[in-house]
């Protein structure tokens, strides 16, 4: 096999030639013990054969005075976001109380995994450790953590096709969001609904609304109810989607009684919709995932909310990423955190 003549190769390049996924490449040049020696042998006999680096140098730089830098990336969410406000604000109150310099950055919603995993190493080189949230191919998060950079993952790995559901050397601190979910359905069903509809944004594998949905699945199946397809709404946008949910369920021959959604700005023009029509929703008939401060500013007040608890997983990451820095922590860790709950009674 001819060298590569100087054109750059990827870890995809490596894949393909091999015949295996990005994901056993990187586990192969991790040495991983889920991949045979054989398969070991022929990844590392092509990156010499086409330049591809065995190993990646680091680059990473500490700051002269020994002050520790982290960075945050957010992906496919501009940091200006409301729904990233509360988890920065902790970020950097717990960030100036342990004396790290944190430095901040998103990609654009438009990204592609290519351009994402350029950004990510562009900011990984300039810091001792990164926290991201967002979607991510697990594959490319694999690929920094080969390259020896710590990682703590804010939230759910997006379980996309080729690679594994998790990277067996990413740590993480996430809510248990499947439980929100049931707890969301519980609630309407201790009030007697029967048929609940569920709508979100959007819902990848793996990811925090698709774990409220696999939720809701179970507390349906759990009180001796069938999830039916046409009680499921994936909006597709975050704001005026929820009015698209609207109008199809109240389009169904019979519509729901009960609703669940995962954002307060889906549940927001949702509401509105339904106000149109003149179909009452109260706080007996919908659950909404989401922090009160939003769901005030956005006239819910009273509604049942269920969220995550940004101050909770803004603290336990930093300890983490600081530990994994410092090399007390070897082994990634997976911590789930409690979610909070605001106007809840179960009947």
């Amino acid at each position: 096999m001819a060298r590569n003549s100087g054109k750059k190769v990827g870890m995809k390049a490596v894949a393909e030639m091999a015949g295996v996924s990005v994901s056993a490449v990187s586990m192969a040049l991790a040495d991983s013990p889920q991949i045979g020696g054989e398969t070991k042998r022929r990844v590392r006999d092509i990156c010499r054969d086409i330049g591809y680096p065995l190993k990646r140098a680091n680059t990473r730089r500490r700051r002269s005075n020994g002050q520790k830098r982290f960075g945050f990336m957010s992906l496919c969410m501009n940091l200006t976001d409301e729904g990233l406000a509360g988890l920065l604000h902790a970020l950097a109150v717990h960030a100036a109380e342990q004396k790290i310099r944190m430095e901040l950055s998103a990609t654009p919603g438009d990204a592609q995994a290519s351009d994402m995993l350029a950004l990510l190493k562009e900011q990984s080189a300039e810091v001792d450790g990164l926290l991201i949230s967002g979607i991510c191919q697990t594959c490319s998060l694999q690929e920094l953590a080969d390259s020896g950079l710590k990682i703590v993952m804010l939230g759910h790995f997006y379980e996309d096709d080729e690679s594994l559901p998790m990277p067996p050397r990413i740590s993480s601190v996430q809510c248990d969001s499947w439980s929100m979910g049931r707890l969301a359905t519980q609630y309407l069903i201790s009030r007697g609904h029967r048929r609940i509809g569920f709508f979100c944004e959007r819902a990848p594998r793996g990811m925090y609304a698709w774990k409220w949905l696999m939720g809701y699945r179970a507390a349906l199946h759990e009180a001796g109810l069938s999830p039916e397809p046409d009680l499921v709404h994936l909006a597709g946008r975050i704001f005026a989607g929820g009015g698209d949910a609207a109008r199809n369920f109240l389009a169904l021959e019979e519509p729901p009684t009960a609703y669940v959604c995962t954002d307060v700005r889906t549940a927001a023009s949702f509401l509105e919709a339904m106000r149109e029509n003149n179909v009452a929703v109260n706080r007996d008939n919908l659950v909404i995932g989401g922090h009160q401060d939003i769901a005030t500013r956005y006239g819910m007040e009273g509604f049942p909310l269920i969220d995550e608890d940004a101050e909770t997983i803004a603290e336990v990451a930093m300890d983490l990423l600081d530990r994994l820095v410092d090399g007390n922590v070897v082994e990634p860790l997976g911590i789930v955190v409690p979610f909070r709950t605001y106007n809840f009674e179960m009947v």
